[in-house]
């Protein structure tokens, strides 16, 4: 069975990707953490199964597995600029260690992807170029879309339309964790699409 597998590393537009896919109408799931999954990519193949639409850890990490064991899927790559990546990361991981301590699979899946288990800027650095090395060779050989985060909405969801093959996708596109977006939906002044 065809699948469509989100790739990007996390802080490039994951979320928000997985939210738009599922409000139009595929059944996604975003960073699944199941402490049995490490170094164990049959158990993400089993999970995958189940879904239509599937992104970020551990996907990010397994995703040249994945296109083995589902022929034909497609790939589609969140990425963003190295700078406000890394500044966002170190914000993002930082934040997250002083609130609450990663459980142990999180803590592995961080290895696997950067490196190191806290925000390190010279292991996220390479990360991000290693990881950008190991999407280049897929795309050789697979259907692999790059989805930059600074993309106008509308072009986004025109570039996903094609690639899917589906012009029934929602027409908007949200944005999960947008500061602005938050305050509003917060504020009761946004629905969760708008």
């Amino acid at each position: 069975m065809v699948k469509i597998f989100g790739i990007g590393l996390s802080r490039t537009g994951s979320l928000s990707l997985r939210d738009y896919m599922s409000a139009s109408g595929y059944s996604s799931v975003h960073y699944v953490i199941k402490p049995h999954w490490l170094g164990l990519p049959q158990e993400i193949v089993r999970f995958c199964e189940g879904h239509d639409f599937i992104n970020d850890a551990p996907v990010s990490i397994y995703f040249e597995e994945l296109s083995q064991a589902f022929p034909g899927s497609k790939f589609i790559n969140t990425t963003r600029n190295l700078g406000s990546w890394l500044k966002s990361c170190s914000q993002h991981f930082v934040r997250n260690l002083k609130q609450r301590k990663p459980c142990r699979a999180a803590r592995k899946y961080r290895e696997l992807l950067y490196g190191c288990d806290g925000y390190n800027k010279t292991k996220f650095n390479k990360a991000f170029h290693r990881h950008k090395q190991k999407v280049s060779k897929l795309s050789k050989n697979n259907n692999v879309l790059t989805l930059r985060l600074e993309l106008e909405d509308q072009r986004k969801i025109g570039l996903l339309k094609t690639f899917l093959g589906d012009d029934d996708l929602s027409p908007r596109y949200p944005h999960v964790n947008d500061l602005a977006d938050k305050a509003m939906r917060r504020a009761g002044k946004v629905g969760k699409w708008e």
